[in-house]
């Protein structure tokens, strides 16, 4: 069962991947916010495209869902609740996605991004908030984040009880 922060930033991130503001996540959701990312950052749709029907399919899969109808929150919910509880899918697809990350911007594993890269990545706005919460993460305050550094933001994101962690603005400021 989640704490009341946790449900607060699983429905903050509902709120990103329901492109049409519609209150509801259907397929064509995933696959613009996929698409928006991926232009986001300025590399190939194809692979985002395939990662949220990914995650798309893992929902429909956990919920038992047969035929494709839209996802309400308290659906989008109670997957994260499963998902999170009987298996390490998330954290795969984490690990997945911030590869596939990587691998689009032309990096090495062992290559960081500076802030200006951040802010792209993390479809957080530019300018004042990204780079407050590019501030937040860079602990050590060395100017670049790691592709560990992320993932683990990332997975804490989802994971973490503790409101004072800085990965609760991984996805942009919430009201967690």
């Amino acid at each position: 069962m989640f704490t009341n922060f946790q449900r607060k930033k699983i429905e903050h991130h509902f709120n990103i991947i329901d492109f049409n503001q519609d209150g509801v996540l259907t397929q064509d959701d995933l696959y613009n916010h996929g698409q928006e990312y991926a232009n986001l950052i300025k590399v190939p749709t194809k692979d985002y495209i395939a990662k949220e029907i990914e995650w798309w399919n893992k929902m429909n899969e956990v919920l038992n869902i047969k035929q494709e109808r839209p996802l309400t929150r308290t659906d989008h919910m109670k997957a994260f609740e499963i998902v999170m509880s009987t298996s390490c899918f998330l954290q795969v697809f984490l690990w997945d996605y911030i590869e596939l990350i990587w691998e689009s911007l032309q990096l090495q594993k062992t290559q960081g991004i500076h802030y200006e890269r951040f802010a792209g990545v993390m479809v957080a706005e530019e300018g004042i908030e990204a780079k407050e919460i590019f501030d937040l993460l860079d602990t050590e305050k060395k100017g670049t984040l790691y592709m560990h550094e992320l993932y683990y933001y990332w997975v804490s994101y989802f994971y973490s009880n503790n409101p004072n962690c800085p990965s609760k603005w991984v996805f942009g400021k919430n009201n967690a």
